[in-house]
């Protein structure tokens, strides 16, 4: 959704970077819903991002991120949900080609995405505010 950067511009100003322990990186690479070019150069210049998370069709590498991982395990026990496949396609893939672990996650429903008239409810922003928060805490604080 087209929100997301916002959310996550919005969650990354509760903290101050002199306290961060680990670089917060935020990727956006503008074509994630067509040619996915901007995530291909990444991968295929081997540039690791500096972090060991991130916060994602025909053509598209399947993913999977071990349900053992990190932060699957830190968001399954934030969220109540366990982690499940998608029937869509995302960068993350290329994310996870430089040993990055790699989640999609996100607000609204993929029914709304990359329509013309695309939306996300306003009572889903504080909750993906405060989820992208304790993201941000755990993986780049503690």
């Amino acid at each position: 959704m087209k929100s997301f950067t916002a959310l996550a511009l919005s969650a990354s100003q509760s903290f101050e970077v002199k306290k961060l322990k680990r670089p917060l990186t935020l990727v956006a690479t503008a074509d994630e819903e067509s040619t996915m070019n901007g995530a291909k150069l990444i991968a295929n210049n081997g540039r690791k991002l500096g972090c060991d998370c991130q916060l994602l069709g025909h053509g598209v590498p399947g993913m999977d991120t071990a349900e053992a991982s990190e932060i699957v395990k830190h968001l399954t026990a934030m969220t109540g949900k366990r982690s499940d496949s998608v029937a869509f396609g995302t960068e993350a893939p290329y994310f996870n080609s430089m040993q990055t672990d790699t989640i999609v996650i996100g607000p609204g429903s993929i029914n709304q995405a990359h329509q013309p008239n695309e939306f996300l409810p306003i009572d889903q922003i504080d909750p993906t505010i405060q989820l992208l928060e304790g993201l941000i805490q755990k993986f780049c604080i503690d």
